[in-house]
């Protein structure tokens, strides 16, 4: 789960063929336009960021989609990342830090 939305780990398979996993945050947005240009924002930044140790950014686009089962469908934002499979960064630091 993200900081404001939740991640998914996805495979992108096209004609049976896997072209790939990522994972895909999804924000709700709604109507609230200063929130959707906040996250817009954040997008921007990880479309500038280029490091082999940033997980790469995709794509990004909007949709509607229901939060919740009894809940209406709401604009959401959803971004396209790289999948990371080594774990997280504290999991990384806190094993190191056993390891010392």
């Amino acid at each position: 789960s993200g900081g404001y939305g939740c991640v998914y780990l996805c495979r992108h398979v096209l004609n049976n063929v896997e072209l790939g996993i990522y994972a895909v945050k999804k924000v709700p947005v709604g109507d609230n336009k200063p929130w959707f240009f906040k996250v817009l924002r954040e997008v921007k930044v990880l479309e500038s960021l280029q490091h082999p140790n940033i997980v790469g950014y995709k794509h990004s686009w909007v949709e509607t989609h229901r939060i919740a089962d009894f809940g209406p469908e709401i604009p959401c934002l959803f971004i396209l990342m790289g999948y990371a499979n080594s774990g997280n960064l504290a999991d990384f630091i806190w094993d190191m830090h056993k390891k010392h």
